[in-house]
């Protein structure tokens, strides 16, 4: 749910678990994120990349789409190192589950 996104399809947009995702996605700090790190389900879902159609191809079990944001580092699941850094930095993100993951994103100029 990143600023200045295209606006999802008209299809997409009428989609249940889509508009779902929508309502679910939210402005979280990270210290309140940071406890999901030990469970491996943390991933950086990086800029441009539209944070709510990556998790509708989560849920829709879209494993073509999810192997290739993973292969081309466009999502990442988040590792210690990276924790270390929004320790100190104490970043904000967008986030939404989708079970068993937490998927994230930075608010632009936070993280």
């Amino acid at each position: 749910m990143s600023q200045k996104q295209a606006p999802p399809s008209q299809e997409l947009a009428k989609d249940e678990t889509f508009q779902k995702l929508m309502r679910e996605t939210g402005k979280i700090e990270w210290k309140l994120l940071s406890s999901h790190l030990d469970s491996g389900g943390l991933v950086l879902v990086n800029n441009p990349l539209d944070l709510v159609k990556v998790a509708y191809s989560f849920a829709k079990d879209d494993k073509v789409a999810v192997a290739q944001w993973l292969e081309s580092g466009q999502i990442q699941r988040v590792e210690q190192g990276q924790a270390d850094v929004w320790d100190a930095a104490e970043p904000t993100f967008w986030a939404v589950v989708v079970a068993p993951w937490v998927l994230i994103q930075p608010v632009k100029g936070d993280a």
